[in-house]
């Protein structure tokens, strides 16, 4: 079931209000440049991996405004409610995979997402980011995974200064893919018994995986050559992206907690949280929950085309 027209105009509302800033690339007048320094750990497999990070001081809103908020993958620590990435960097590294994270310059300045920073990427996360990101990038972006890359995306109010910041973001990259990125609500864990498609390779061995603070996905119906797989439903009340908190409403079939879309030779994922992968003893959830760690393994796998 695809959404209703009020999700469809949320969608447009949302894409309307991207400023359309210039890129921060690495050419003469283009300013600050956004370097990818691989993780140091780079034997065996040489699919890579790319996380998108926000600026320093850009996230945080409801809780204080700390870096930490911005789930980096250079955070490893474990302290109670940590919100670092570094155990999910840690998994993939271990299975082989070169991974590494490009930081936004400074807030509201996107990161350059250039065409050599592509063709070296594999995976392509959306994370923490929270800045606008102009046509070409996105037109960019997409026309990578039409080509075989994998695009990752999740979204968290925590990682912007207002609820609209981090779906803002994301949602330009969003609409080729026929999705629409709800804002940040509620905690729950999704099980075997409610997939949509237990058969999907995201879910092998996967049994349950949980949420905190969740931004699902909504599908919409717009382009011919797209057609959005909900593996696994969102339900409770879902915060639609057309306000500042938007409001609250009852969640539809068209819903996902876990939405997977083939373009092309490429392929693109939407989870709905963050905290899913966390270091141990993370905010709300973490990596070693549920089957969390495995999800994450399927999902970077798929992505990469292994």
């Amino acid at each position: 079931m695809r959404a209703t027209a009020t999700a469809v105009l949320a969608a447009l509302l949302i894409t309307a209000g991207c400023s359309g800033m210039g890129t921060a690339g690495v050419s003469a007048g283009d300013g600050a440049k956004t370097m990818w320094t691989p993780s140091p750990n780079e034997r065996g497999h040489d699919a890579k991996v790319l996380f998108v990070r926000g600026a320093p001081g850009s996230g945080g809103f409801l809780e204080g405004g700390s870096d930490d908020q911005l789930s980096d993958i250079d955070d490893r620590g474990t302290r109670e409610g940590n919100h670092g990435w570094g155990a999910l960097a840690g998994r993939l590294e271990q299975r082989g995979y070169v991974v590494g994270q490009v930081v936004e310059p400074s807030t509201g300045e996107p990161a350059d997402l250039d065409v050599d920073l592509l063709r070296g990427t594999d995976v392509l996360v959306l994370g923490s980011n929270n800045a606008d990101y102009p046509a070409r990038t996105v037109a960019r972006v997409v026309d990578w995974v039409r080509r075989g890359g994998g695009l990752l995306v999740i979204s968290d109010a925590n990682w912007g200064r207002s609820w609209a910041d981090a779906p803002a973001s994301d949602q330009p990259f969003l609409v080729p893919f026929d999705l629409v990125v709800n804002q940040d609500h509620g905690r729950y864990a999704v099980e075997r018994r409610q997939f949509a498609a237990a058969d999907h390779p995201l879910l092998e061995g996967v049994d349950a995986f949980d949420g905190e603070g969740v931004s699902p996905f909504t599908v919409v119906d717009h382009h011919d050559d797209v057609a959005p797989l909900v593996v696994a439903p969102a339900t409770g009340e879902i915060r639609r992206p057309s306000g500042d908190p938007g409001p609250l409403e009852p969640a539809t079939d068209a819903d996902a907690a876990l939405v997977a879309v083939t373009l092309g030779e490429g392929r693109m994922v939407g989870h709905f949280d963050r905290n899913t992968f966390f270091n141990r003893n993370g905010a709300g959830t973490d990596i070693t929950r549920f089957d969390n760690g495995r999800l994450a393994q399927n999902v970077i796998d798929w992505l990469a085309g292994q």
